[in-house]
């Protein structure tokens, strides 16, 4: 009951003040991912891109529970802190295409928030503009129909309504949150694997569960309903996939590592390795690197890794079997 008491008190003052401290940002992207967590399963269902390894629930939730897990104890009322901790956990724990992206979000917001003891209105959606900016640079290949796509609707959105001076923060979130359901809904007709299955992109959808609890953190009743999301889809056309030589997997092994180095030349380590396979993500920073792809000659990438620093957190997955 205390801590319901407490919950009331803090949305109240932060609707009256017009600000999230470093508390509070913690409080709601703690909120968001939790939201993401029941819906690990799911998303691993309806994984068919970048290919139907059924694994985006699975990722990025392996990436963010950590931030739940152990930045609790860390998290003080410096909103700038607080974003530095949250990016920093994230990158340590990311896993995987999905992982690996959001990841970056997490430390594109992190830039965004550098001198912001507090976070008004105007600074929460230069920080999701920063952690969309940061992903799609993270991207070798970007396809629109993605969480890429949802994440930059989103960021237009509240930039947008940022302007808005007579907006309080829910309002603004539920903005928000209402264009990431449209934009969601969108991918179904962008991406041509995502039309022959009639399903949404899974990673969109945790991206889209993550602004939901972050709104529902500051909700008066506390709680939208993810259930009313139009995420229905048909398991045999997802089993079909497996089978159809369109969609075929040409580079077999989900291969990822870290780099730990100084001043590591990230540009340069992509054009190395641009033509050793397809779905590749760079995260990080110029000292810590996490490079992620899908490729038929896992040797030759570590190899390549080893010449920009030390190679850590190797892992390659035959996503065939």
């Amino acid at each position: 009951m205390s801590d319901n008491r407490e919950n009331i008190k803090q949305k109240k003052r932060i609707l009256e003040q017009g600000f999230l401290n470093g508390f509070d940002v913690y409080r709601a992207l703690e909120a968001g991912i939790n939201n993401i967590l029941p819906y690990q399963d799911k998303l691993d269902e309806i994984n068919v891109f970048p290919v139907p390894d059924g694994d985006t629930g699975t990722n990025m939730c392996f990436t963010l529970l950590p931030i739940v897990e152990q930045c609790g104890e860390q998290v003080t009322e410096n909103a700038e802190q607080v974003y530095n901790l949250m990016a920093d956990t994230a990158l340590e724990s990311a896993r995987g295409n999905s992982g690996t992206i959001i990841a970056q979000f997490f430390h594109g917001m992190r830039k965004s928030a550098q001198g912001k003891e507090n976070i008004y209105i105007k600074d929460f959606a230069a920080s999701l503009r920063g952690g969309y900016d940061s992903s799609i640079d993270s991207l070798l290949n970007p396809k629109e129909g993605t969480i890429i796509t949802v994440m930059r609707d989103v960021a237009k959105k509240a930039e947008e309504l940022s302007v808005n001076d007579e907006l309080d923060f829910q309002q603004f979130l539920n903005g928000c949150y209402n264009e990431a359901e449209e934009s969601l809904q969108r991918t179904k007709t962008l991406l041509k694997i995502l039309k022959k299955t009639n399903v949404v992109d899974a990673g969109a959808l945790g991206f889209v569960l993550i602004i939901q609890g972050i709104l529902n953190s500051l909700e008066k009743d506390y709680q939208i309903q993810s259930k009313h999301l139009n995420i229905s889809y048909d398991q045999d056309k997802i089993d079909a996939l497996k089978k159809d030589v369109d969609f075929t997997i040409t580079n077999k092994y989900c291969t990822e590592c870290a780099i730990e180095g100084t001043h590591i030349n990230r540009d340069e380590l992509k054009e190395t390795i641009r033509n050793l396979g397809d779905s590749i993500v760079f995260a990080g920073t110029k000292n810590r690197v996490k490079v992620h792809i899908h490729t038929n000659e896992p040797g030759k990438f570590f190899k390549i890794c080893n010449a920009y620093g030390k190679v850590i957190d190797e892992k390659v997955d035959d996503m065939t079997k």
